[in-house]
């Protein structure tokens, strides 16, 4: 059992398994880290020590501790599996059901990445779209200014102020805030008005 996991780890490097398993690999080696969430890349490879960490959850390991948490199966079963996809050819009782099962794993995880992925692009666009819009309420209210000695504020005026408190809202408890819940109900109800 440990000589298998040492060969794999012996004939493999940790870049080509981070690529194979759907790490997308930015600039020194860091990308998003799988195992919680963030914005930020913290999840950084070492391909000369072939070991990844991640410095926001503090995970982390060598190239079978990876797959074994991506995949979420031992460490033996990981050695196994990449043995299998890179055609090692070390014999183990590996067979092409837990190969299926795995690559579901696999996929899943590939789809929710997708998923982040073009959450944060819908999410980018509608926060400009935000920002450019309060942009032009505020300019619209000095332009519109009433005169503060007639006490005269228009229904036109007052539309745009409240306009202008509901954006400011949106940008402040949705785009600006941690929370899931709200971003994720925002997400559904809005997207559609929001393309990507």
């Amino acid at each position: 059992m440990n000589n298998l996991i040492q060969e794999v780890k012996n004939k493999v490097d940790i870049i080509d398994i981070a690529k194979i398993y759907g790490l997308e690999l930015k600039r020194g080696n860091k990308c998003l880290c799988p195992f919680h969430n963030e914005k930020t890349p913290s999840l950084s490879i070492s391909q000369s020590k072939q070991i990844w960490h991640c410095f926001g959850c503090g995970e982390g390991g060598d190239c079978i501790s990876l797959v074994a948490k991506l995949l979420k199966i031992n460490n033996y079963e990981a050695a196994k599996d990449i043995n299998f996809r890179l055609n090692l050819g070390l014999i183990t009782n590996y067979t092409n059901q837990n190969y299926k099962k795995y690559n579901e794993e696999l996929d899943k995880y590939k789809q929710d990445q997708l998923r982040i992925q073009n959450y944060k692009k819908w999410e980018n666009k509608a926060f400009q779209y935000y920002c450019d819009y309060l942009h032009q309420l505020e300019n619209l209210i000095i332009a519109t200014k009433p005169n503060l000695e007639k006490e005269d504020i228009s229904n036109a005026c007052l539309y745009v102020i409240e306009e202008k408190i509901k954006v400011e809202d949106i940008l402040d408890n949705i785009f600006l805030s941690d929370n899931v819940k709200e971003k994720v109900a925002f997400y559904k109800a809005y997207r559609k008005e929001h393309k990507v």
